[in-house]
């Protein structure tokens, strides 16, 4: 068997064959085979490095299906196609590494040991490289040669495995030496060769100098048997900070390093020179580190120059926080709702009591997935659960809160609401837990509403409606439940009655409408006197159906027509319905033959509540005082009509029947709008307004209205200026004969304003809100 008689000598082809400059040619002409030497036991495997060079050992690439291995003695040591080396018994051999046209090359290899009848029988490659025809010939296994000296190592390691290293940086590699029995020893009798121009060695420090940028290979040997080799990398001379600024509080010591970008980013601690532009701020602790320490509050600029390189890093340097105000107090328990914010108050001063800014603390949560927090100490709540929040302030010691996540919901606090055509109304949404607590507003909540075309909604909850209808506003909020409202769109004053034979509800949409809009029309029966609720999503009317015409009814329905439900008792004949103050109940009259009463029904529970009766009175109109708690209304006796007051049982007449109050209606001011009739005729045809005082009407002012006019029916107008009055007339410009008109008329004596002219034979009530 042919052996290389000197690893030295070997090393020196090497060396030589890697000084020239990098390059390409277009041929290979040399082979470079790493390791140089190998050891491996029997049954184990190493595989094999080959570069190629050109005639002027300039690396070259290599077509590797080109690549042939072949081993001298297969029953010591295999290879496969791509040059997987694997032992197979004790023994020295050869591998032989070829390549067209160029020099081949003999890698020795020592195999310790003897492997099992299973390895070798795994050694052996699927598709074995045939020996050169000048290697012998393989036959019975020859019997392993005595085992090494027990103290002899049997391989060797370089540490690190792989350098990176800068034009002039230094490392110091070490060599390892490995022995049977698994221990390693480190050993300074090595002899170090360098394989390519990218690297030197220096011989007095035994350490390897990057010398241009490039690859190359750092080998080592011990007493020529014992043998390895790494890889040297030198990079660029591209460096970048470990952060583009620093803030540090007084008295606090920091380190900023520069990083090689091409190279992992690994810190670079060689070759570096730092400095300050204001060293009684902050002072440099090691010139050649990045070890600084901050003095005093102020600015300063970090420079750092080497390998050609200069960075510069602004630093902040802010006072030590010597009192630290805190809200809730540390250790007491934070609840917040999932979907909603809750603050940590934290105010952090300096050594001479100036506030510090709040960049300086540091908020963390335990759990991330359950909630979030900002520099703020703003606590968002994302899952139920438990966890704690922590906040560390420089020379403080670490405060903490037991943290709550509680499941919540988005809340409109309400179920219905209405908006008048082409207005609009902010909605509000709270967070709610499960347990209804309130954890207040939230401005995250996102809304939807459907159908668009009747009311609309914006990105803040506001509410525009578009044309008269029922919507639904949905609100939304990550981490949340939803909540929805029902929105109804209503005009501005209700029509009821009958129009062109046609008895129903409508609308007067805009402020100026002449042309009412049809909501609900009846064909069982007659309604009059529609009223909304004061919140406009119920109305309430009067009925008289066509199987009982003389037995009417009070009845609710939605402020879009649905839902017709009873509220009157069956045993009663009730009508002129109005609404209390706060819209949970309705005030009507019964007019049953033998006795009258004034009756309050409760719209929830539907519970009738009698306020007066009586054989020989006569109540109509009622409505709610609101200068008392008390019932304004009607009262007919002894062929008077009079305006009273019902108070628990109490009744105050606040007039004294002449004229006679033949209608009245509440204004939204508190006064009292009376139509009055001095024939005794039941034929209103003077209008006046007053003041409910305690025992008399106070001030009768009289109203402006057209001659010749019989009124039917009186009502506020949609503003405090002006009222609503139908009336009966022989004649009217624009109408053949007797009609209805619906007149507008101003309190403060303006020219009245016609809304509607109806036929003779229409009858109908208007209510604004």
């Amino acid at each position: 068997m042919k052996c290389i008689k000197s690893w030295n000598a070997l090393l020196a082809g090497l060396l030589l064959a890697c000084a020239a400059p990098t390059g390409h040619a277009q041929n290979v002409a040399k082979l470079l085979v790493l390791p140089i030497k190998l050891q491996l036991d029997a049954g184990r495997e190493r595989q094999l490095e080959v570069n190629g060079l050109d005639r002027l050992s300039r690396p070259i690439a290599l077509d590797l299906t080109g690549v042939q291995f072949a081993s001298l003695d297969t029953s010591i040591a295999v290879v496969s196609a791509t040059g997987l080396v694997r032992g197979v018994r004790g023994g020295s051999t050869e591998i032989e590494v070829r390549y067209p046209g160029a020099q081949n090359r003999r890698l020795p290899v020592t195999v310790s040991g003897s492997a099992s009848a299973a390895q070798v029988a795994t050694a052996t490659p699927s598709a074995p490289t045939q020996p050169p025809s000048s290697a012998p010939t393989t036959g019975v296994p020859a019997e392993a040669p005595p085992a090494p000296a027990a103290l002899a190592p049997i391989s060797a390691t370089i540490t690190p495995s792989s350098i990176l290293l800068l034009p002039g940086e230094r490392i110091r590699p070490s060599f390892r030496l490995n022995y049977a029995d698994g221990t390693q020893a480190e050993t300074g009798d090595v002899v170090w060769s360098a394989f390519g121009a990218a690297i030197r060695l220096d011989s007095s420090s035994r350490e390897v100098i990057g010398v241009a940028p490039g690859k190359a290979t750092l080998g080592g040997s011990y007493r020529t048997a014992t043998t390895d080799a790494v890889s040297v990398t030198v990079g660029e001379a591209v460096l970048e900070a470990d952060r583009d600024s620093l803030r540090i509080v007084s008295g606090a010591i920091d380190t900023v390093s520069l990083l090689v970008p091409g190279q992992s980013r690994r810190r670079v601690t060689q070759n570096l020179t730092w400095r300050t532009t204001a060293p009684d701020i902050l002072r440099v602790r090691d010139s050649t580190a990045g070890l600084v320490e901050a003095l005093d509050a102020g600015a300063a600029d970090l420079i750092v120059h080497g390998y050609g390189v200069t960075k510069r890093i602004p630093v902040r340097v802010i006072s030590r926080v010597a009192k630290l105000v805190m809200s809730p107090a540390p250790g007491s328990g934070v609840t917040v709702a999932t979907g909603g914010t809750v603050v940590i108050e934290a105010t952090a001063t300096g050594t001479a009591g100036t506030p510090l800014p709040a960049s300086m603390l540091t908020w963390r949560i335990a759990d991330t997935s359950l909630a979030a927090i900002d520099a703020r100490g703003v606590v968002s709540g994302m899952h139920a659960g438990t966890t704690r929040v922590t906040l560390d302030a420089p020379g403080m010691v670490t405060s903490s809160w037991p943290l709550t996540v509680a499941a919540a919901r988005v809340s409109f606090g309400l179920e219905e609401i209405a908006v008048v055509a082409g207005t609009r109304r902010e909605l509000s949404v709270r967070l709610r837990g499960n347990d209804e607590r309130d954890f207040g507003t939230t401005a995250l909540a996102r809304f939807t509403s459907s159908p668009a075309e009747v009311a609309t909604v914006d990105a803040s909850g506001t509410v525009t409606g578009l044309t008269t209808g029922r919507a639904t506003v949905i609100a939304t909020q990550p981490g949340a439940g939803p909540d929805s409202v029902t929105v109804f769109v209503t005009g501005r004053g209700l029509v009821s009655g009958t129009m062109s034979d046609v008895r129903g509800i409508w609308q007067l949409v805009g402020p100026n409408d002449s042309t009412p809009t049809l909501l609900l029309s009846v064909d069982s029966g007659s309604v009059s006197q529609a009223v909304w609720s004061p919140d406009r999503t119920r109305i309430a009317l009067t009925f008289a159906p066509d199987s009982r015409p003389n037995h009417s009814r009070v009845v609710m329905i939605d402020a879009d027509g649905r839902n017709w439900s009873n509220l009157s008792p069956d045993t009663i004949s009730a009508s002129d319905p109005s609404w209390t103050k706060d819209g949970t109940a309705v005030l009507m009259a019964g007019r049953d033959p033998r006795i009258s009463s004034v009756v309050q029904v409760a719209i929830g529970s539907r519970k009738a509540t009698v306020l007066a009766s009586g054989t020989a009175s006569r109540f109509r109109f009622p409505f709610a005082d609101t200068a008392s708690s008390g019932v304004l209304v009607r009262l007919e006796s002894g062929g008077q009509s009079d305006l009273a007051r019902l108070k628990g049982e109490a009744v105050v007449m606040l007039t004294n029947g002449k004229p006679q109050e033949e209608l009245i209606a509440p204004l939204r001011d508190g006064r009292i709008l009376l139509a009055v009739d001095s024939s005794a005729r039941s034929r209103p045809s003077t209008l006046q307004w007053g003041t409910a005082g305690p025992e008399q009407v106070q001030s009768p002012t009289p109203v402006r209205i057209p001659g010749g006019l019989v009124i039917s029916d009186i009502s506020r107008g949609y503003d405090d200026r002006t009222v609503i009055v139908v009336a009966r007339v022989r004649s009217y410009p624009g109408n053949v004969g007797a009609a209805l008109v619906v007149f507008r008329i101003s309190l403060d004596g303006a020219d009245p304003k016609v809304l509607m002219i109806l036929g003779e034979k229409d009858l109908v009530t208007v209510r604004f809100d």
